[in-house]
């Protein structure tokens, strides 16, 4: 048997292979003429960071979901999109989060924005995803919450401000074959202070 080649049961030989979708927005996989394995993981984007200072103050806006539609109507793998970062006192940082949806198709959860000091760092991207930024500066893919800024009012008050929410992550595995190309959408970071780190798709079989 060559090197890289898997042999299933029935005799059919499969070379494994993977797409991955970076760059935000909507696409189609095609799945290949054969495999075993069917693998999906979803990466939510990072929400933006919010902003405050002198009298000025602006929320940042939500990550995007990213998602792959299966076939048949068999569901929707999705990483759910990083929460705003907001301008309130008393916040503190945010964090990534994920999570396991009903019937064996994943939803992953992403994470909430709870504000925090001066310059506080968005929330990192789940399962190792981009880490959050801090200041103005955005978060990294996937998923990182953008930075977010808390100053003071015209008479001195401290105001503050959140960091971005980490993008959530989903993973699915499946045998069931399909022969229909199918609907991937890639979120996009949320606007802020700091804007969110982009989402990402990857599908892989073997």
């Amino acid at each position: 048997m060559l090197p890289g080649i898997l042999t299933p049961f029935f005799g059919t030989a499969v070379t494994p292979g993977s797409q991955t979708f970076s760059t935000p927005g909507s696409f189609t996989f095609t799945p290949p003429s054969t495999y075993n394995t069917l693998t999906i993981e979803t990466y939510g984007a990072g929400g933006g960071g919010g902003y405050y200072n002198l009298g000025y103050g602006v929320n940042g806006s939500d990550g995007g979901n990213s998602t792959v539609t299966l076939p048949d109507g068999d569901g929707v793998v999705r990483g759910i999109g990083g929460s705003a970062g907001l301008f309130s006192p008393g916040y503190t940082e945010a964090a990534g989060g994920s999570g396991s949806g009903p019937g064996g198709v994943t939803t992953a959860t992403g994470g909430t924005a709870q504000g925090g000091a001066n310059n506080r760092q968005g929330g990192a991207g789940a399962n190792s995803g981009g880490a959050g930024g801090t200041g103005n500066n955005a978060g990294s893919a996937p998923g990182g919450g953008g930075g977010g800024y808390g100053g003071k009012t015209n008479d001195g008050t401290q105001r503050y401000a959140s960091g971005g929410g980490g993008g959530g992550y989903a993973h699915f595995v499946t045998t069931s074959f399909y022969d229909t190309a199918f609907p991937v959408v890639v979120g996009a970071g949320g606007d802020g202070y700091g804007s969110g780190g982009a989402g990402l798709v990857v599908i892989s079989w073997s």
